[in-house]
């Protein structure tokens, strides 16, 4: 990508609220350099979704098919990705690629275009709350517009859960909406990949429900390594026994053989890095590290 070209602003899941949100989408845009294209279909609504699914691929599919359009940034998670699947262009994004951004509900597209189209797509944040400095400067350098190259994360400085190495293309982004993907034609190769996992309002127990689930169907013990964000949004009742997100991530992925480690900035809870799904990337959860060694364009 380059400075001044046009960035389509699109609501592929919930609907946006309030208005205002759809300014600062657009001024962000414009602060780190680019010209945003608030797509026809972004105010609609539809339930609770921005748009009946028509209306909300077909702001996809222009978006990718567009000439002047280099790259996609969803402005909002929410629900409603899955139900797009079978309308979206995989063969226009696969012979033009384009940057897609976003998470949460996102990861459902990007689980997609991985498996449809066979190109990288960016777990990184919405368009209406990217307003962070550090924030911004991550999803820049990931697109290769600042200090293209090496993505080192070792500042972040994971917690190891169990040591060693792997290298592989990163896949994942929320676990519930993973999860949904199973069984279809739009689930991701987890095949020697790195697995990302975070989520959110989800009470430990449910993770753990979510967790063996991947077990039960072969998914974990086919990866090279695993990576969790954070898990936020949680209130625990002091009156019921639980485990703790620690405990349930090394139960149910301490003996896996993989390396594993957690707390990486990504997902729901605030400021996040972007990172290329699809990419190769080199984790070393003994170091807390996850290097992507190479520039991560589409």
């Amino acid at each position: 990508m380059r400075q001044g070209e046009r960035i389509a602003l699109l609501a592929p899941s919930g609907a946006v609220a309030p208005a205002a949100r759809f300014d600062q989408a657009q001024t962000t845009v414009r602060e780190l350099g680019f010209e945003p294209v608030l797509m026809p279909h972004a105010r609609g609504m539809h339930g609770h979704m921005a748009g009946s699914d028509a209306e909300r691929a077909a702001d996809f599919n222009a978006a990718v098919e567009r000439d002047d359009i280099a790259a996609l940034w969803c402005l909002r998670g929410g629900a409603g990705a899955l139900r797009l699947l079978p309308l979206l262009n995989y063969a226009a994004l696969r012979a033009r690629p384009k940057p897609v951004i976003g998470y949460s509900d996102t990861t459902a597209i990007h689980a997609a275009i991985g498996r449809c189209a066979g190109v990288v797509s960016f777990l990184g944040p919405i368009a209406v709350d990217c307003t962070d400095a550090a924030e911004r400067a991550a999803l820049l350098r990931c697109l290769g517009l600042e200090a293209p190259g090496v993505i080192s994360l070792a500042g972040e400085r994971c917690t190891c859960v169990r040591s060693g190495e792997a290298v592989g293309p990163l896949i994942g982004g929320n676990l519930t909406v993973l999860l949904r993907t199973l069984g279809t034609p739009y689930e991701p190769d987890f095949t020697g990949a790195i697995l990302l996992l975070e989520d959110v309002a989800e009470a430990p127990y449910r993770v753990d429900n979510m967790l063996t689930q991947l077990r039960l169907s072969g998914r974990l013990q086919s990866v090279a390594g695993i990576v969790f964000g954070t898990f936020t949004g949680w209130v625990p009742d002091a009156a019921r026994p639980h485990f703790e997100f620690a405990q349930v991530i090394e139960e149910r992925c301490g003996d896996l053989g993989v390396p594993v480690m957690s707390g990486l900035r990504s997902g729901h809870n605030g400021t996040q890095v972007t990172l290329p799904l699809g990419h190769t990337a080199v984790m070393n959860a003994g170091a807390g590290t996850l290097v992507v060694p190479t520039p991560a364009v589409c």
